[in-house]
């Protein structure tokens, strides 16, 4: 998928991305499924996650965001 985005062919580079590869590098759902699948990471040996809100989100959504991954961080 790399190779095919770095040589600008974006559709074939999308499709090459599976939906478990999605599903195991994304975090979503309610924040309780959220705080757990941060959790998840954590416990694995994550040491950097990276956040990145719905390209909507409201100010007040994005404070939560962070919010949360502080209780996440602190839980661990």
């Amino acid at each position: 998928a790399h190779d095919l985005f770095r040589d600008e062919n974006r559709e074939k580079a999308v499709d090459a991305i599976s939906d478990r590869m999605v599903s195991e590098l994304s975090v979503c759902g309610t924040e309780s499924d959220a705080r757990e699948q941060f959790q998840q990471y954590m416990r694995a040996g994550a040491d950097v996650v990276i956040a990145m809100p719905s390209m909507d989100a409201s100010v007040d959504g994005i404070n939560s965001l962070i919010d949360s991954l502080g209780v996440v961080a602190d839980s661990i």
